[in-house]
């Protein structure tokens, strides 16, 4: 039996429009995701006529994929014209989220049976009927009579020394540069091979998790590593010396000692993803509770999407953009790093530029701040890297020094 709250004239009418005319999507894409259908099959469609719009194929009946013809002829007959996509679109959205309370209201309904503590089920309550009605908030356009009560607010809080810049990285110099990791801002940490692009990231996070919270989809690395990694940091013995078992007595006190400390950090790993829709599905899902401050990818150009595209590029644009949306659904900072293209014998020495982020100009375009780690033991000398804030959507560019104790894997920002 038809589900009630199925609205199968305006879904089918949907696809058929978009098939009609393509253009149709450009509207349609701003309202609709592929779980916005009810029928499998029509988000399987819906999803794979956005991704042939991603990658910039035309969309009719004889392009979408074989599984598919038969749908989308019919949807081709019911709808013959697209000048109502939206309205459709509409619908569907709003049957969407009424399908979406009902399964809030259902957990709620378990929660009650099932949860002996009142307030763990009331949190949990609240957490589902949040994730239900987040969708339906960020669809609605807000007047400037409503912007401008919060700008009130930012010059009072900016009088008291309040920040809304997002937390800030602890490094001083870096600080006054960006202003701290922004909420919703996208954050690509660039540099060649071995100069220190984990370190610097796993630097940033052992300083900020006391206080906030952060994610590290690690797809380079193993959870072991990276802990081993920071317990050396933390504790400052080289990090050789803890994996052959060659440590003195000094040594071994201070990782025991540093043990507890890092235990504290509200930190979380996971060395499992490798997809970008799985590190969706994780952040989304470990949101529920509690918000993200930050999540860090390392690195980007080992992401895949799982889906089919011509070149290596058109997935590291699909993925820059996806990092990006996903910072700006949580209001979270997202640090992704990224490797460089291989130097011209000109520019071997000299520091990184922008063209060099590989495989994809969307990085550039994408990302509200990039940072270059550039080292140069020949002008800076040994235990010194530069780091570049290359681009800075709002604020200034330029460039300063950090030590670096490789041993430890761990820079400090007091040269």
């Amino acid at each position: 039996m038809p589900d009630a709250l199925y609205p199968e004239d305006a879904e089918v009418s949907v696809l058929g429009a978009i098939l009609v005319n393509s253009h149709a999507i450009e509207v349609v894409s701003d309202i609709l995701s592929p779980e916005s259908f009810f029928l499998p099959s029509h988000g399987g469609l819906y999803k794979s006529m956005l991704d042939m719009w991603a990658k910039g194929e035309h969309i009719d009946q004889i392009t979408v994929p074989r599984q598919y013809k038969n749908l989308a002829h019919h949807a081709a007959e019911v709808c013959p014209t697209a000048s109502n996509a939206k309205t459709y679109a509409g619908i569907v959205d709003a049957y969407f989220r009424r399908r979406k309370l009902r399964i809030a209201g259902e957990q709620i309904s378990q929660l009650a049976a099932a949860q002996d503590d009142p307030e763990m089920a009331a949190m949990l309550a609240d957490a589902a009927l949040s994730e239900a009605v987040r969708l339906s908030e960020a669809d609605i356009p807000t007047s400037m009579e409503e912007l401008c009560i919060g700008a009130y607010q930012r010059v009072e809080d900016a009088i008291k020394g309040v920040r809304h810049s997002g937390p800030p990285t602890r490094m001083p110099t870096l600080d006054s540069m960006i202003g701290g990791l922004g909420q919703g801002a996208f954050v690509i940490i660039g540099g060649s091979t071995g100069v220190g692009k984990t370190s610097l990231l796993l630097t940033i996070m052992s300083l900020i998790t006391g206080e906030k919270r952060a994610l590290i989809f690690s797809l380079e690395m193993t959870k072991a590593e990276i802990l081993d990694r920071m317990l050396c940091a933390e504790a400052y013995v080289p990090i050789t010396s803890l994996r052959t078992g060659d440590i003195n007595d000094e040594q071994t006190k201070k990782l025991m000692e540093s043990i507890p400390r890092l235990s504290e950090l509200h930190l979380e790993i996971d060395d499992k993803s490798m997809n970008i829709g799985e590190i969706q599905r994780k952040v989304r899902r470990a949101s529920v509770l509690k918000p993200i401050d930050v999540i860090g990818v390392d690195y980007l150009q080992l992401v895949s999407t799982g889906d089919k595209f011509e070149s290596s590029v058109q997935e590291v644009t699909a993925i820059s953009r996806a990092l990006k949306l996903m910072a700006r659904e949580h209001n979270a900072c997202v640090i992704a790093l990224s490797q460089l293209s291989r130097p011209s014998a000109e520019e071997r020495n000299a520091r990184p530029g922008l063209h060099r982020l590989r495989q994809s100009g969307a990085l550039e375009q994408d990302a509200d701040v990039v940072l270059f780690l550039h080292a140069n033991e020949e002008r800076m000398g040994p235990h010194v890297v530069e780091l570049m804030v290359a681009k800075n959507r709002n604020g200034p560019t330029g460039h300063f020094r950090l030590r670096w104790e490789p041993t430890v894997a761990r820079f400090y920002d007091d040269i």
